[in-house]
């Protein structure tokens, strides 16, 4: 082999592991968005159950009061 061909095969490898790691990423940039995604479903869930139970307790303070 010359160096020309040591060069050619170093540079195949160098190339197939760049597109492998590629591959990886983009893999791990996707189930990050899906990640993301349910993230926010679960913090809206919060802020929702939040604002109701904030609600029944307001409610039943005012009920008190007024029956007092």
């Amino acid at each position: 082999m010359t160096n020309d061909d040591n060069w050619e095969h170093y540079k195949k490898l160098v190339l197939k592991e760049l597109d492998r790691n590629n591959n990886k990423l983009e893999s791990i940039e996707s189930r990050l968005g899906s990640i993301e995604e349910r993230l926010a479903i679960v913090n809206t869930k919060i802020y929702v159950a939040a604002f109701v139970a904030s609600a029944v307790i307001t409610s039943m303070v005012q009920y008190g009061i007024d029956t007092i």
